[in-house]
């Protein structure tokens, strides 16, 4: 099991039921000192989950043991994704009652003096604040949505068989009607929930690396040259194989990442409340949007595009001129 992470144990998850459904068994390891117990309990009702010191577990890595189920964004995971979920954990979630429409999950910003719990945290330019998202709250306000901030899963360590704060954050996305966030953990945990998600500063620039359904929207963030100070265009991020580089690796290729404009973002959100209430699966594509598709789908190996908003492709059309 992947066990430094929130999120990569739920698409471990979701490849262990198709597993089950062809008839393979699978058994998930994890160090006893995980830091997330509620992954854990979300993971038993379906499977044996062994827990073992992680000393142990280190050692057993350097003689050959290795995670089975590895993401390839090469695999169209809509095929996963988009039926409903087989999973236990899922049936039982979906019961719980719906108390907001959106629920939104950001990385707030942590100033180095003011980490709350000491935290193995690292900037990122898909981290703000939440009055990037004001316009975003108007939007949901305006059409009669309601909506809360989820849990952003910044846990203190202590005793997981006490306290089982991190509970919050599956039941936080469960309880809501629509995922809002960037791709990190929560998001991985909205697609085994099954919710229609809306990622946005989306990193790296095709970050889903094809883990999502096909009604799932999505705005890339931006990657600028930094000698040039210009941004690049999607022939050249493609060109210079920029679009699965976190950002390190942008870093290091002479390329910086910069957020989306707060306008840009309140715009595809307006379109795509919209689009919701008709049904995301019977939105209807533009042609920019078929456009921008078929020239990623042709020039990448990705199993499965993202779906972008025309307003995004349409502010951004020095971008997306294809």
């Amino acid at each position: 099991m992947h066990f430094n992470s929130f999120g990569h144990p739920f698409y471990q998850y979701e490849l262990a039921i198709e597993n089950r459904l062809k008839g393979k068994r699978t058994i998930f390891i994890c160090p006893n000192d995980y830091a997330h117990y509620s992954v854990l309990e979300f993971i038993r009702k379906d499977f044996r989950v062994i827990l073992l010191n992680r000393r142990l577990i280190n050692l057993l890595i350097k003689i050959g043991l290795k995670q089975n189920y590895i993401i390839d964004h090469k695999f169209d995971y809509s095929c996963l994704l988009n039926r409903k979920s087989h999973g236990k954990s899922a049936k039982i979630l979906k019961k719980k009652y719906i108390s907001k429409d959106v629920c939104i999950f950001t990385r707030v910003k942590i100033q180095s003096n003011n980490n709350p719990y000491n935290l193995n945290y690292t900037s990122s330019e898909r981290d703000f604040d939440k009055d990037y998202l004001s316009e975003c709250e108007n939007i949901i306000k305006q059409n009669n949505f309601s909506y809360k901030y989820g849990f952003n899963g910044f846990e203190k360590k202590r005793n997981h068989k006490k306290e089982k704060n991190n509970f919050y954050t599956i039941d936080d996305i469960a309880k809501s009607r629509i995922f809002f966030g960037t791709n990190t953990g929560p998001y991985v945990c909205a697609m085994s929930l099954r919710k229609p998600a809306f990622l946005i500063n989306v990193i790296p620039f095709l970050g889903t690396h094809s883990y999502h359904k096909t009604f799932d929207w999505h705005l890339p963030i931006l990657i600028k040259n930094k000698k040039t100070n210009k941004f690049l265009n999607l022939d050249e991020i493609i060109k210079y194989d920029l679009y699965l580089c976190d950002d390190e690796n942008i870093s290091e290729k002479g390329f910086a990442f910069e957020r989306l404009p707060q306008k840009i973002v309140a715009k595809s959100f307006d379109e795509f409340i919209k689009a919701y209430k008709i049904g995301l699966k019977k939105y209807k594509p533009t042609n920019l949007q078929i456009k921008v598709k078929k020239f990623i789908e042709f020039n990448t190996d990705l199993g499965q595009v993202p779906f972008f908003p025309d307003s995004y492709l349409e502010e951004l059309n020095q971008i997306f001129n294809v």
